[in-house]
């Protein structure tokens, strides 16, 4: 917000999209709740600017994936296969040294670097996102930070529509760990696997092949150092 001018309306779009989002998923603790843009803004405040609408809510619940070889997935009976195209890590200790540790989140820069030169894509491939999301704004400063719109633009491009089902790059669309459910990492990449076996519903994206996932966590002692990564993730090998 200092940086760039980003305004708590902004933050709000965001819980209203993931609101939407989660509207049309039983399994989301809002199913069938919406809010608007008022509902946001009249929401207490936490800790300023965070209001509760831009806070994820605990929840008890389970998630669990099972990993093996691309060649053993392919024999498992009535599974489709996930498969994990490239993985990076990065560390926001990095920028803490460097003194600009507040215009990062997390440090995501390396963590996507690395995994999508593993996986041999570009931005362009990806066909949803599914963002870690404890907070609205982590969300704007990712879409920033891995480049699906220019640094500072955030806020403008989730208000335009930019997440939504038939926007840039459809994030979070069970709802995110804001109004779906919070399972720490897990929640990302079992939304991922949806999108990519053509299991979400009413959310799902049309031709899913790609999807990037991200991650947080592992604080390096010092406010705001948190460790990155990001998982490409596809449907094919």
């Amino acid at each position: 917000m200092d940086h760039f001018g980003t305004t708590s309306e902004h933050l709000g779009a965001g819980a209203v999209q993931l609101r939407q989002h989660a509207l049309h998923r039983p399994d989301a603790i809002t199913y069938g709740q919406p809010i608007t843009l008022e509902d946001h803004q009249a929401s207490p405040m936490v800790v300023e600017p965070f209001r509760m609408l831009d806070c994820c809510r605990d929840t008890d619940g389970g998630a669990v994936f099972l990993l093996t070889s691309a060649a053993r997935a392919k024999t498992m009976p009535g599974v489709r296969p996930i498969y994990i195209r490239g993985m990076g890590f990065g560390h926001n200790i990095r920028n803490w040294h460097g003194r600009d540790v507040y215009a990062h989140h997390d440090d995501v820069a390396p963590a996507a670097a690395r995994a999508f030169a593993q996986a041999g894509i570009m931005l362009d491939d990806i066909d949803t996102a599914q963002f870690y999301d404890p907070f609205t704004i982590s969300i704007i400063m990712q879409l920033e930070h891995y480049g699906f719109c220019k640094s500072g633009h955030g806020g403008p491009f989730v208000a335009d529509g930019g997440i939504a089902l038939d926007g840039k790059i459809p994030a979070n669309t069970g709802g995110g760990q804001i109004s779906g459910f919070y399972a720490a990492g897990f929640t990302p990449i079992i939304e991922a696997m949806k999108q990519l076996r053509g299991e979400a519903g009413a959310m799902q994206v049309k031709n899913a092949n790609i999807a990037l996932s991200s991650g947080h966590g592992l604080n390096g002692g010092v406010q705001n150092t948190w460790s990155h990564g990001t998982l490409i993730l596809g449907n094919e090998p």
